[in-house]
């Protein structure tokens, strides 16, 4: 399980809309129905809190939500810190799949997931050590605000691009 996630907690600001951030992720269609590959790689891999687990969702409210008469999803919903309200869900389509995506970074409407971390270079052999594929080792941002930083991309096991970063070192840079 990958140490070290930075979690901080900000001051909340009284003029936001919202209180938390809730990212989905969505495997594509395959022989993996129960979600337990993505499950096993979150919770076990990267150390993240596995908080929920709905493996057959079907209520009316789903149909109206997703547009799909006799939806079923199957949910995962984890924390990356837990003192975070933040929370990340695995929704699965177990009927009515679409298309898989082309995930490339460089695709329009496409996002990753960005986790920062205290030691990325630790983290890189940890998470090389038990197979986790990299587009590249370590590299250091050389410009603009985030100039000192390390940061990589890598891949969940249904190849959705994940980035971990961690910031410059403050305080030596005058």
């Amino acid at each position: 399980m990958m140490s070290g996630l930075y979690c901080t907690t900000r001051e909340k600001r009284s003029e936001k809309i919202y209180d938390k951030l809730a990212i989905r992720r969505y495997p594509p269609p395959g022989n993996d129905r129960s979600g337990h590959r993505e499950i096993k790689f979150y919770r076990d891999t990267l150390g993240m809190t596995l908080v929920g687990r709905r493996e057959k969702v079907e209520e009316g409210y789903v149909m109206k939500q997703t547009g799909y008469d006799g939806v079923q999803l199957s949910v995962a919903s984890f924390r990356v810190c837990p003192d975070s309200s933040n929370s990340m869900e695995i929704v699965q389509y177990l009927n009515k799949p679409g298309e898989p995506a082309d995930t490339s970074s460089n695709k329009p409407g496409n996002t990753h997931l960005c986790l920062v971390v205290d030691d990325l270079r630790a983290a890189y052999e940890e998470l090389s050590d038990q197979g986790v594929k990299f587009r590249s080792g370590p590299v250091e941002i050389t410009a603009g605000p985030n100039k000192g930083g390390l940061v990589i991309y890598f891949y969940d096991p249904d190849n959705y691009i994940l980035e971990m970063f961690q910031p410059a070192a403050r305080g030596n840079d005058e």
